[in-house]
């Protein structure tokens, strides 16, 4: 397994790019809005005003700017301050790992060039 994301506070760039979508949770039941606001090799953090259960499959559906869809399993689950949603650690597959490696990439291509 490859470097997991901590829970520690990452600083943003100038230059980053919002990723949002919806989760569904292992149910099937209901769907909630997500932002990534980390991603490492085999793993992201995730913001979502809803709270996920410790080693619970989800389901990872982005819209924009690519239609991807991955599954995942929840590592860590924290609470923000002020009822502002929680941060949430997950955990990717080998195939779901693979697809977000390939969006990733292109969207390293559609940032603006800054040097």
């Amino acid at each position: 397994m490859g470097n997991f994301i901590s829970k520690e506070k990452h600083s943003e760039s100038e230059n980053s790019v919002e990723i949002r979508g919806l989760i569904t949770c292992d149910t099937g039941e209901n769907q909630t809005p997500f932002l990534i606001w980390d991603i490492s090799d085999q793993s992201l953090g995730l913001w979502s005003s809803t709270k996920l259960e410790e080693n619970q499959a989800v389901t990872l559906t982005f819209s924009q700017p690519f239609v991807l869809v991955v599954t995942a399993q929840v590592e860590w689950c924290e609470k923000q301050s002020q009822n502002h949603g929680f941060r949430i650690g997950l955990t990717l597959n080998e195939e779901s790992t693979k697809k977000l490696i390939n969006i990733t990439k292109s969207l390293e291509k559609l940032k603006p060039n800054t040097d």
